[in-house]
């Protein structure tokens, strides 16, 4: 019952996955307006396939940033070393 109460609210407000996830990945570089987080909120609420997109991005910038810093990487021979970053040096399990 409460799962469908939150998807009238999700269709009152418009938002369907693909302006969600454009939200999602606006809001790594921008900040958004209150109106438009609380659509991404309530969006996530019902929407397994945008959660798992939040959080596979969220791991992709984590790694970038990290990555970004040369001193974790070891380039030599085409070998990374133990310090090269994963999701699990990050905190993120992606299941």
């Amino acid at each position: 019952m409460e799962r469908s109460l939150f998807k009238k609210i999700q269709m009152l407000l418009g938002i369907k996955c693909r302006d969600a996830t454009v939200l999602i990945s606006k809001a790594q570089d921008t900040p958004l307006h209150p109106h438009e987080k609380w659509a991404i909120k309530l969006h996530l609420v019902s929407c397994v396939a945008c959660k798992r997109y939040k959080k596979q991005l969220m791991v992709i910038t984590k790694i970038f940033k990290m990555v970004g810093d040369l001193k974790n990487l070891d380039i030599q021979k085409n070998h990374y070393s133990a310090k090269t970053p994963t999701p699990k040096h990050i905190g993120v399990d992606l299941d």
